[in-house]
């Protein structure tokens, strides 16, 4: 199955100041341990996220026609997702394009996580 997640459908599932704040969350490197599974209908994408109130738990469920259902733990009550979502959805769709998911890339997602992340200690 290959999920097509484009910038257009991002920014169309958010006002545009959580879009422009979660790119900005993407780019100081806030989304972490982030993963993926298949589901019967497509994939789910999870994560951690750093944001200015602690650290909020995402998933989004993606499939062949793009955004199905989001959930960040964060307090946000506004219009469209919240800006951790949309830190999550760039973070995929720069990663990986449009990709077909299979478990070997999951894994070789999570090592370039693990990569970047000690890279920055030294």
């Amino acid at each position: 199955m290959t999920i097509k997640l484009t910038e257009e459908l991002i920014h169309e599932q958010a006002n545009d100041r959580s879009y422009e704040r979660g790119r900005e969350y993407y780019l100081a490197g806030a989304i972490y341990s982030p993963a993926w599974q298949t589901t019967p209908g497509g994939i789910a994408l999870t994560s951690m996220c750093s944001g200015s109130g602690g650290h909020y738990s995402l998933r989004v469920e993606l499939d062949e026609n793009g955004i199905i259902s989001t959930s960040c733990t964060c307090p946000y009550d506004g219009d469209g997702d919240c800006k951790h979502i949309f830190a999550l959805l760039l973070k995929y769709r720069n990663y990986s394009g449009i990709a077909s998911l299979s478990s070997y890339k999951n894994r070789q997602f999570i090592l370039v996580e693990k990569r970047l992340r000690h890279e920055k200690t030294l």
